[in-house]
């Protein structure tokens, strides 16, 4: 049994060793993502926030080891095993477009010839999957020649990637945590500077659809987010409403616009 001393002394707690395991076995049963262990030193793969996010994926739960890696690359500077690995899980959601910008973060930081080189076969295999999302199907039957518009199109994506690189780096990160935060100087996911109000009009919707009306500081990931509890329908409401943000990877949106929210 635990007891005190206090002849003469400082009171001293006995833990027997039955208490210290359970003490132990219950620190190490505290599981699931955590800002403030993410921000600990040491090797990215060290991570508490990586390990968790490494467990969820062997459990088949991508979005909550999604969840962890983003938080890891939030907490660090340099995080190129976390960018590889949420863009990894963007492509399996079916959300390319995120994926290609992590992949392209992983290889900025992480620049090696034969990493690379892997990364960039997965960038090919994100922007490849983007443009089967459109109507049309610019690919072959065979999967493996494209058309010359279809070629156009992948050309055109990476360079709007490469222009908005810098300002993805802040922009991604803020649209994620913060569902209105004001946007400067960008035009990713249909969030602008200064959006044009537009009358609203009634629209028809399909069955078990929604609609949504545009809002200051509105973009298609905070929209999916707050419509679905998820930001990996951009692509769904951006196909549901061809007729006001065309099929462009640069939709805008207007303060004001009402927008079909498909089931």
């Amino acid at each position: 049994m635990a007891r005190f001393e206090i002849e003469g002394k400082a009171p001293h707690w006995e833990c027997p060793t039955a208490v210290r395991v359970l003490l132990a076995l219950s620190l190490l049963l505290i599981s699931g993502c955590d800002n403030s262990s993410a921000k600990s030193e040491g090797p990215e793969t060290e991570n508490n926030n990586f390990r968790q996010a490494m467990t969820y994926q062997q459990q088949g739960d991508p979005r909550r080891a999604l969840e962890c890696y983003l938080k890891v690359i939030d907490a660090r500077a340099e995080s190129p095993e976390a960018h590889l690995e949420a863009g990894r899980l963007y492509l399996e959601l079916k959300d390319p477009l995120p994926a290609i910008y992590h992949f392209k973060q992983s290889i900025r930081l992480k620049n090696k010839p034969d990493r690379t080189a892997a990364v960039a076969q997965l960038i090919q295999t994100a922007t490849k999957a983007y443009l089967q999302q459109i109507p049309g199907q610019p690919y072959e039957p065979d999967g493996t020649s494209i058309s010359v518009d279809s070629a156009q199109r992948i050309s055109q994506l990476q360079t709007e990637n490469s222009r908005l690189k810098r300002e993805l780096e802040d922009l991604y990160r803020k649209n994620r945590s913060t569902e209105n935060s004001p946007a400067t100087g960008s035009n990713f996911g249909g969030f602008t500077n200064t959006p044009t109000v537009v009358p609203t009009a009634p629209v028809i919707l399909p069955a078990g659809a929604r609609s949504y009306t545009v809002v200051q500081g509105d973009n298609l990931y905070s929209i999916s987010r707050k419509m679905y509890g998820v930001t990996s329908r951009t692509t769904d409401i951006q196909k549901a409403n061809t007729d006001k943000l065309g099929l462009g990877p640069n939709p805008s949106l207007k303060i004001g616009m009402i927008l079909v929210i498909p089931k």
